[in-house]
């Protein structure tokens, strides 16, 4: 043992993989026992651990969370091991459509920092898409004791500008609780179509049961918006 009385030690897992896999269990008991040479006194810890065959996973990095239909949707994969550490020169899979009825889409390979450029052609999408990654020609799990990387998926909602036009305006989430004498940040997202108006003005309302306050219009040039924008506002008791 060093100084701290910490001992380390490794043994190869391949020891465990080169007879039949269906004879053993994906899991390992280790145990170590310790002796005091002048009491001989001893002591034995015990553990179980679980073998996984997760050896990676798969992340969507600089995707859009809007698709323009029939301009091509760009983001990126990485993919990174069971540490974290990059893949280079891995070839991914790309489907979109549901997990049960999944469509091909095209195939990249991840660079020496393990991140791929991807470039799909949105004019058959429609609506919500969800966007796969898998490592495998398919997304099925790969089946027992078969080494496997996470798939990774990412959904993309049809933006409201473009050929097809639509609206909205939401208040997004606020999880923490609102502080009394001390000014919050809430989000508002929004979506406009395209029209004659040469100015849009947005105005927020925030109330209770004892308290309201009505916000200044903010004001927004609808042909300058090219997707969902947000605007950050603060409330302040």
């Amino acid at each position: 043992t060093s100084n701290k009385g910490c001992s380390t030690f490794t043994f190869k897992v391949s020891g465990f993989t080169r007879h039949d896999p269906k004879l053993l269990l994906d899991v390992l008991d280790v145990s170590a026992t310790v002796v005091d040479k002048l009491t001989c006194v001893s002591h034995t810890q015990w553990e179980r651990i679980k073998i996984t065959y997760l050896i990676g996973r798969l992340f969507f990095e600089h995707v859009p969370k809007t698709y323009t239909q029939g301009k091509d949707l760009v983001g990126k994969v990485k993919a990174v091991d069971y540490p974290g550490k990059p893949v280079p020169h891995l070839t991914v899979y790309l489907f979109t459509g549901r997990k049960g009825s999944p469509c091909f889409m095209d195939t990249v390979k991840t660079d020496h920092s393990g991140i791929a450029t991807f470039s799909l052609d949105t004019e058959k999408f429609r609506g919500e898409v969800y966007l796969f990654a898998s490592s495998t020609k398919d997304l099925e799990h790969p089946g027992h004791k078969i080494t496997y990387y996470d798939i990774a998926w990412f959904k993309v909602d049809k933006s409201c500008l473009g050929p097809h036009t639509c609206r909205f305006l939401k208040v997004l989430s606020f999880d923490k609780p609102l502080h009394c004498f001390k000014e919050e940040e809430i989000t508002i997202e929004y979506s406009v179509e395209q029209h004659n108006q040469d100015f849009l003005d947005i105005i927020y309302l925030v109330s209770d049961s004892q308290f309201s306050s009505v916000s200044p219009p903010q004001r927004i040039n609808p042909y300058k918006i090219s997707s969902d924008k947000k605007i950050n506002t603060f409330v302040k008791d």
